[in-house]
């Protein structure tokens, strides 16, 4: 997932996140994993504020 620059801090990630969430719950879906660069520490707060929690730090990349 990715927000333009200007519409950052705005709400929108949160929102299309808590979306997502809901729709996943509806299909079932039981757990979603989430790959965020540890630098990225606005993301990880977003993420911690919704309740993902760190399971895994690495370094290798996936693509």
């Amino acid at each position: 997932m990715s927000i333009d620059r200007n519409f950052r801090r705005k709400g929108f990630g949160e929102k299309l996140l808590e979306e997502s969430i809901q729709e996943m719950r509806l299909n079932k879906i039981a757990s979603v994993l989430l790959y965020v660069n540890v630098n990225n520490t606005s993301a990880i707060k977003l993420y911690e504020k919704l309740g993902f929690r760190i399971i895994k730090e690495t370094k290798k990349y996936l693509w």
